[in-house]
């Protein structure tokens, strides 16, 4: 039996239902569904209730726990970038601020393979 390749109806659903899932979580300001391709992939973009050293860990372990409850897996995490400036007295760069303010996450219901650029 071939699988299906399309994002289906209750893909969509299921990651609207998992963005509820996040809402509800305390590290957690707001979770969106922003984009879905036609393979059963995902972008969902997450503003944390706050940016610590440890957010992108903690997302990461929430998204994971959150995703095998929707039968998806996550494939990517982006933080945002750090912005820095030179501090001439110190001599070293530092963080003045990041550009954007959440953390994007791509996902999938199918596996991806990055040498072929496919899905299967």
């Amino acid at each position: 039996m071939a699988q299906e390749t399309g994002t289906t109806d209750a893909q969509i659903e299921s990651m609207r239902l998992a963005c509820e899932v996040l809402n509800d979580n305390p590290l957690v300001k707001e979770a969106v569904l922003d984009d879905w391709g036609r393979y059963g992939n995902f972008t969902v973009l997450i503003y944390p209730a706050e940016h610590t050293r440890g957010t992108t860990s903690q997302l990461k372990g929430l998204v994971r726990r959150t995703l095998k409850n929707h039968g998806a897996h996550m494939r990517q995490c982006f933080p945002p970038e750090p912005e820095y400036q030179y501090d001439s007295y110190e001599k070293k760069r530092k963080i003045v601020g990041y550009n954007c303010s959440f953390w994007k996450f791509d996902i999938d219901f199918m596996n991806y393979s990055e040498s072929s650029n496919s899905f299967n």
